[in-house]
């Protein structure tokens, strides 16, 4: 991708996961985004994931970056949702 200065954005990034049969299970994502302006974003989020229902998850995770000379830290909360999408045919 360009940005808006016409530089090369590049990203690297993985997630694992503990198996979906635990009820909760550990979540790693690794992130790396660069561009050809010599700006950089390393950053690592570490959490755990609960599946409280077939159709509902809650999540809680800390994530810790390197963003040029600034250090990050954030803490992040959320959910999901699932409901079934019926085909009205």
């Amino acid at each position: 991708a360009f940005d808006r200065e016409h530089h090369w954005n590049r990203t690297f990034g993985g997630i694992i996961e503990g198996p979906y049969e635990w009820p909760v299970r550990p979540a790693l994502e690794i992130v790396a985004e660069w561009n050809s302006s010599v700006s950089s974003t390393n950053s690592a989020l570490a959490g755990l994931m609960w599946r409280k229902q077939e159709n509902l998850s809650f999540d809680l995770g800390v994530r810790t970056a390197r963003s040029d000379d600034q250090n990050i830290f954030e803490v992040r909360a959320g959910l999901t949702w699932g409901f079934p999408f019926k085909n009205r045919r």
